[in-house]
């Protein structure tokens, strides 16, 4: 004899109805999370090398990445050479049009201030320290390595 009894049809399609719901919800959490995960992950963020106690762990801006390294600006490397993130001396003097054009990818346009294009570089910097918001945006995304060609 059997232990259970059949469901009738209208029930057991409610049951696999529910099933396929949970399901899809299930899809749809774990989508959401990738998504988020994404959205925090920063692939240019600084790591501690390998061979270091906190090897392979993020560390923040400017932050030795070992222990007995000195912190250093985001601009500079330990031979003191300037980044991508920083502006060498001769670049002071550009236009922001004519540095873009030089030095960045076509995407920055879409983010960066256009009041600026025709103001040197040493000009938005001036503005900047002046306390003017848009210029510091300005210095900013020219300053960011994922616009730089």
């Amino acid at each position: 004899m059997d232990r259970f009894m059949p469901l009738p049809p209208s029930l057991r399609h409610e049951l696999l109805g529910a099933r396929k719901a949970i399901v899809v919800a299930q899809i749809e959490l774990r989508s959401l999370r990738i998504a988020l995960a994404l959205k925090r992950f920063n692939p240019s963020q600084p790591r501690a090398p390998a061979g270091s106690p906190n090897g392979g762990q993020w560390v923040g801006e400017g932050a030795p990445a070992h222990p007995s390294e000195k912190p250093r600006s985001a601009s500079e490397n330990s031979s003191g050479i300037t980044l991508a993130g920083g502006f060498e001396q001769n670049q002071l003097g550009m236009r922001v049009q004519d540095f873009v054009s030089a030095h960045c990818k076509g995407k920055i346009r879409s983010v960066l201030p256009g009041q600026f294009l025709g103001v040197t570089i040493e000009d938005v910097m001036k503005a900047a320290k002046g306390g003017d918001s848009a210029a510091r945006t300005c210095l900013k995304i020219l300053g960011r390595d994922e616009y730089r060609k």
